[in-house]
């Protein structure tokens, strides 16, 4: 089966790949290919009511998205755990 999804990218998430290297925007880039070829209907969001999806690129790294509809809005990427953990702790 095919699914279409729509992939919008947020400023932060354009401005977080950009501060890393080549080999892990391409990893994350790879991450992205794997979400939109997969069923989404059967994922859950965050716990504690946030509207979000985190998905582990590498085992310290983590990308953070949405779905609406067809739609996924690629909101942050995360180099470390540690930083990921702080702006969770913020939502």
């Amino acid at each position: 089966m095919i699914y279409l999804y729509e992939i919008t990218n947020s400023t932060d998430f354009e401005e977080d790949l950009l501060k890393v290297d080549k080999s892990l925007q391409l990893i994350v880039q790879k991450k992205i290919l794997k979400i939109i070829s997969e069923d989404l209907i059967e994922r859950e969001p965050l716990q504690h009511g946030v509207p979000y999806f985190v998905e582990k690129v590498t085992s310290s790294s983590r990308l953070v998205y949405s779905i609406n509809g067809n739609k996924i809005y690629i909101i942050r990427f995360f180099k470390t755990d540690d930083v990921y953990k702080q702006w969770y702790k913020q939502k």
